[in-house]
């Protein structure tokens, strides 16, 4: 916090760690927490089994996320405040449970394995540092789709930067697409409506 945040959307402190929420991919942009050897030491005051995933009632029902976001989905609801960051008190691991401060991560091999591994490195630096800083957040890498794919494009048509919902078609098409969402923001002001495809469904 001395040297600022990543950004400030949405922030949202709880009491031992602070986010701020994306309201677009229900998920934190960024969690902050400062640890020390206390946060992280074995209290038996503290049981994580009495903790359960559960919605932040603090953000509109439009962007929260909820438990039936996962279901099936195959990830799991990944910490990015651990839980075993926060044992200085039962309601601070409670609120490491919130789906803010959960990110979508793939099971084995990742959240159960590496990632585990990551926390408890983390964990180990109080033993060496009296305070330590960490700042988490997810990391949206590109999915790479080969020509077999087939998939339905949305065409919005737009003129003098805007657009024509009565104009909205489909069609079906097989390739690589590449959509840019500043593609129609470049156009010319002009009276000819331009059809630019913004989003990909596969099918």
């Amino acid at each position: 916090m001395k040297y600022g945040f990543p950004g400030l959307d949405n922030v949202r402190s709880y009491d031992d760690f602070v986010l701020s929420y994306d309201r677009r991919n229900r998920v934190a942009h960024w969690v902050f927490e400062h640890l020390t050897k206390a946060h992280v030491s074995k209290n038996d005051q503290v049981d994580r089994s009495k903790c359960d995933f559960k919605p932040d009632d603090s953000i509109h029902p439009f962007f929260k996320s909820l438990n039936s976001d996962y279901k099936g989905s195959g990830f799991d609801r990944g910490h990015l405040a651990a839980a075993g960051n926060h044992r200085l008190d039962q309601r601070h691991v409670d609120q490491t449970f919130y789906l803010t401060n959960m990110a979508p991560q793939v099971g084995q091999g990742f959240n159960r394995d590496a990632w585990n591994r990551l926390e408890k490195h983390v964990r180990k630096l109080t033993r060496i540092y009296d305070n330590v800083y960490c700042c988490t957040g997810p990391l949206y890498l590109p999915k790479y789709l080969s020509t077999r794919y087939s998939f339905r494009a949305l065409k919005f048509y737009f003129s003098g930067g805007e657009c024509d919902i009565s104009r909205v078609v489909t069609e079906t098409t097989k390739g690589i697409w590449s959509a840019r969402r500043d593609i129609y923001m470049s156009l010319p002001i002009t009276s000819e409506w331009k059809a630019i495809a913004t989003r990909y469904y596969e099918l």
